[in-house]
Order: C-alpha cells, then structure tokens, then sequence
C-alpha cells in the first residue's frame, strides 16, 4: 500500500516509491505507472533519466517503452461523458491521473484527458467551497473546529469581514 497524494489539479494519487533531483520530482504510481509528483504524465525517456539511476530506471525505461503493449489484463475501459469527464466505462466513477496515462497511448488524447479531469476536480473543489460559504457549511465548519472565513469579531464569531478597529489601533 502506498502513500495517498493529493496533487492540486488532479484527484488523489497512491504513490508507491519516488525520486527526486533537483527539482524534478518522479513517483511510481501503485498502479505500476510512472508520472510527475504533480500529477502530470511522464512525455520521454529523457525526464527519466533526470532523475533515476540503475535499476530502477531500467525498470522505469521498460514500463515507459511497454506501457501500451496488449497485455492479458486490460486496464480499465475510460469513457467520456457528454461534459467531457473521463470516468470508467463499468462504474462511471472518476479515474486517476495513472489510471488515464495506462489507458490512452500519450499523446492528444491522454492530454484531454488529464485536462478533462483536472476541470473537473476544479469544479468539485469549487463546489465544497461554495457549500462551505452557506450558513449551514460555516456552521459545520465552526462544529469541526476549523475557520468559516473571514475573522473573529469582538464577541468572538466568525464574520466575513473583518471587525473595524478603532481610531489609532494597530498605528
């Protein structure tokens, strides 16, 4: 089992081992694929070679050169839905970032792809934060413990702006 990454712009990815040089940063994802730390795919040899040595950029340079060989066990059919979301043909549900660079052969489609995802993962992002702004999600906020935006008036509630100061206060 490996370690779960939220990368910004992508949903969450489960990181088995990575690597880092400089500011080249390469992890193998627990599906077997190799992408950036950020989400972004892995597009030549070359950006291997940045970062691993010995065996494991052997193993790294077999998987980038085999990636799309016919194989006994497909990976899972991705689809598009009338949006333009990826999501898996059987359960509908989102992929990850590795799941679409062993899917689609690199290139137009497997950028699409990944550029469908990360819109979508803006939206859903968008929408918990819209839901958060509501009366009931600054309320669940407070009950959590966390700030509902903005700061603490004098009475000690959350407002969205904050408190005006009083003359020479802070000067």
């Amino acid at each position: 089992m490996g370690q779960n990454l939220y990368p910004k712009r992508f949903p969450k990815i489960e990181v088995e081992q990575s690597w880092q040089e400089g500011v080249h940063h390469i992890a193998l994802l627990v599906s077997g694929a190799y992408c950036h730390i950020s989400g972004l795919p892995i597009k030549d040899e070359k950006e291997l070679k940045q970062v691993l040595k010995g065996e494991q950029l052997e193993k790294a340079l077999h998987w980038f050169r085999h990636r799309h060989d016919e194989t006994e066990v497909q990976a899972r059919r991705i689809i598009f839905e009338k949006d333009g979301t990826p999501v898996f043909e059987d359960d509908g549900t989102l992929p990850t970032p590795g799941d679409i660079m062993n899917f689609f052969e690199a290139g137009d489609m497997q950028n699409a792809a990944l550029i469908c995802l990360a819109r979508k993962m803006d939206a859903v992002i968008e929408a918990e934060r819209m839901a958060s702004d509501t009366k009931a999600g600054g309320a669940a906020e407070k009950i959590r413990g966390k700030k509902a935006g903005g700061k603490k008036d004098d009475k000690g509630r959350f407002s969205k702006q904050a408190p005006p100061q009083e003359a020479g206060a802070g000067t």
